[in-house]
């Protein structure tokens, strides 16, 4: 009976699995709720990129997530999903080299974004996200809120406890 219900919840996550950045790689990963994914790597390799991407894929779907972020801010992370809609690089705002126009278009679809793309950055309550017992509350908050992707970008700065300094 225990086996059966395992096959019917994998069959209900199937069913219910979301865009991981192209339909393609949906295919491929079974992107879905209630799992758990790491995607790691070297700094400057791409995962808040990833992170985007797929916050951008969720978005455009009118699909919640939620990006707990240690490195970049709000800003920038809203900046890197408008840049993907409006095919311009992230990179050459970074750069301060980004035409005025394309960033006042970047600019004006954070509202909408913002309606999908929650994002909790570094400087969230006072640094609640570089602090185990933070993300332990941040996650036990949104664990009911409808949304289909939670993603912590740059895990490896949740290195302080309050509750166990060591």
């Amino acid at each position: 009976r225990e086996m059966f219900q395992d096959i019917a919840n994998y069959d209900r996550m199937l069913n219910e699995r979301i865009t991981f950045i192209t339909p393609k790689l949906t295919e491929t990963i079974p992107f879905a709720r209630d799992n758990l994914y790491i995607i790691a790597a070297y700094t400057g390799s791409g995962k808040s990129t990833i992170a985007a991407n797929v916050s951008y894929s969720l978005w455009k779907e009118k699909k919640k997530s939620l990006v707990i972020s240690n490195e970049e801010s709000k800003t920038d992370i809203l900046m890197r999903i408008a840049c993907i809609e409006n095919a311009c690089s992230f990179n050459t705002y970074k750069k301060g080299l980004m035409d005025h126009n394309v960033k006042i278009q970047c600019m004006a679809l954070f509202s909408d974004i913002s309606r999908y793309v929650k994002v909790v950055d570094v400087s969230f309550k006072n640094g609640m996200t570089s602090k185990l017992e933070g993300i332990k509350n941040l996650l036990e908050e949104v664990k009911d809120v409808d949304f289909s992707c939670v993603m912590i970008d740059y895990y490896q700065q949740i290195k302080k406890s309050t509750e166990n300094s060591k």
